[in-house]
């Protein structure tokens, strides 16, 4: 049939290719441009201070919470846990239908 593939044609055309040669960090940089290092440079350093942003900003809206319930706490004057203890006094007087 014209759909078979002549194998002895193909191994014929395989050309073994030698692997890759391993170059050093620094020499990917060897035709860099001064103007491309710098924003290469501006680039990691933007990186870094927005990794840095995500925990910062987890403290700070967790202060911000807590100031919001403290102040809440402050108007409504009330305690943390006072009506767990409250409930935890009168717990053996309730009434409970049969």
């Amino acid at each position: 049939m014209g759909f078979r593939k002549n194998n002895k044609k193909d191994e014929k055309a395989v050309v073994k290719e030698e692997p890759a040669k391993k170059v050093p960090l620094l020499q990917l940089w060897r035709y860099a441009t001064w103007s491309e290092l710098a924003l290469l440079f501006v680039g990691i350093f933007v990186s870094l201070v927005t990794g840095a942003g995500l925990p910062l900003m987890s403290i700070i809206q967790g202060q911000v919470t807590q100031a919001f319930v403290k102040e809440e706490m402050y108007k409504t004057h009330t305690l943390p846990g006072r009506s767990s203890m409250i409930h935890e006094l009168f717990k053996h007087y309730q009434i409970h239908p049969i």
